[in-house]
């Protein structure tokens, strides 16, 4: 019954922290997009959130690199990091940030929906370990990731098994004392 709660608190909290993260990109696309419009500067202010968003949402930063030519010659290229030149005027990357708005709402919206597909939970349940290994984010290879999965499964059957074999047990040395005190 604990697993179960334990389980539900996770699907619960996966769940709302999508849905916080894919409203909060929609406020900050159209803050954004104001910004890109020329209306406003508020964007600014959430420049850390935003590329953390994007983060969150697995989206990898691109560079976009902007050649000066003279006549048919590259004479300079600039490199571009589209996180670290979002807010580059020169730079004018507004399209391409707005394409990763949409790319992170996309992301949130796919996850929420994700949360209620009983293929997902299974999934998760039965991939424990390497969910959590990525989560992390540590950098092992996919043989020591098969085998933390493996040693988990083996665990999980040990304990199962036990703990079935337990209960059986206690039960039995129940059934024993009570049968002395019925007897008397």
């Amino acid at each position: 019954m604990s697993y179960l709660i334990i389980l539900i608190v996770f699907w619960l909290g996966r769940l709302l922290l999508n849905i916080s993260r894919f409203h909060r990109t929609s406020l900050l696309k159209a803050i954004y997009e104001d910004y890109a419009c020329g209306k406003n500067n508020k964007a600014v202010q959430h420049r850390n959130e935003i590329i953390s968003l994007f983060k969150y949402a697995d989206i990898q930063q691109e560079i976009i690199v902007d050649h000066t030519t003279m006549g048919h010659k590259i004479i300079n290229s600039t490199p571009y990091p589209i996180f670290s030149n979002m807010f580059n005027r020169y730079a004018n990357l507004e399209k391409e940030t707005l394409m990763y708005f949409d790319y992170a709402i996309g992301t949130y919206k796919k996850r929420i929906k994700e949360n209620f597909r009983i293929s997902f939970l299974i999934e998760t349940i039965i991939y424990l370990p390497k969910n959590i290994i990525n989560y992390l984010q540590f950098d092992i290879n996919i043989k020591t990731s098969n085998l933390i999965n493996f040693i988990y499964w083996i665990i999980g059957i040990i304990v199962t098994i036990y703990t079935f074999e337990t209960k059986n047990l206690i039960n039995s040395f129940i059934d024993y004392l009570m049968s002395f005190i019925h007897s008397n």
